[in-house]
């Protein structure tokens, strides 16, 4: 596994079920819920400001890791996290990834 530049800053916040990363007067997360024994990672936020720096895409990273690193089963139905996952299929999230739902907005 590599380490994201990112690494220190992602924080696994259980009490409010999210993961976020700190950044200057700002924080990115990914929210999740938990049902049938796996993690729901269902949205992910950037602040505008920090769209266009790659910041989403250290989040998503640094996540699937710490879901590696715990052997923590994911499902992912947040359209942004199942694409970087289908972008990166590396083996170890593959270990952890169970399913890529669809929801269609209406």
């Amino acid at each position: 596994m590599t380490t994201s530049r990112v690494l220190e800053v992602i924080d696994h916040d259980a009490e409010n079920r999210r993961f976020n990363m700190t950044l200057p007067s700002d924080t990115a997360y990914v929210e999740y819920f938990q049902a049938n024994g796996f993690v729901n990672l269902h949205h992910i936020y950037v602040p505008p400001r920090y769209r266009t720096l790659g910041i989403g895409q250290d989040l998503a990273r640094e996540v699937l890791e710490y879901c590696a690193e715990n052997n923590i089963k994911v499902l992912l139905s947040c359209p942004y996290l199942a694409t970087f996952y289908q972008q990166h299929p590396y083996p170890h999230f593959k270990k952890i990834v169970k399913g890529v739902v669809s929801i269609k907005k209406k």
